[in-house]
């Protein structure tokens, strides 16, 4: 699953996100569209809070489909 699409699914903005991250609304808008991926601490990080929803595979296939467009 997308991270955009784990947000959307739980109405969670972008600044909650960024909160429970610890980091800035405006790093969770890059993943959120995938104009960057995450480092493998964060990533993990995301994966935690998503109960492993999230994988890091999910983060690539985001960033791979931003670069194509």
């Amino acid at each position: 699953m997308r991270f955009r699409e784990w947000m959307e699914d739980r109405g969670l903005t972008r600044v909650e996100a960024a909160t429970l991250l610890e980091t800035t609304p405006t790093t969770i808008t890059n993943y959120f569209w995938g104009k960057h991926r995450p480092r493998s601490d964060m990533t993990a990080q995301i994966f935690t809070l998503t109960n492993g929803e999230v994988c890091a595979d999910d983060l690539q296939a985001a960033y791979q489909e931003a670069r194509k467009e």
